[in-house]
């Protein structure tokens, strides 16, 4: 049987954050988060560390900051 393809969570759900959070609160969350799932430390998982960084870049995308790190 076909299993239908899971919608994918819109990167403001990945990170746990609203579209109407600050900029300075989305940037904490997204650095408390890579820093937990960090695959270098006991409670990584390279898996949602990568779509954490994707969605982070998403919304800095979305909201006018390209390709900038912090």
């Amino acid at each position: 049987p076909s299993r239908a393809a899971r919608p994918q969570p819109s990167p403001y759900d990945v990170l746990g954050v609203s579209a109407h959070d600050p900029e300075g609160l989305v940037t904490a969350v997204y650095k408390a988060k890579v820093k937990f799932l960090h695959p270098d430390v006991p409670t990584g998982d390279a898996q949602r560390f990568m779509a954490v960084q994707q969605a982070y870049e998403q919304i800095m995308e979305e909201r006018g900051h390209g390709n900038q790190r912090q």
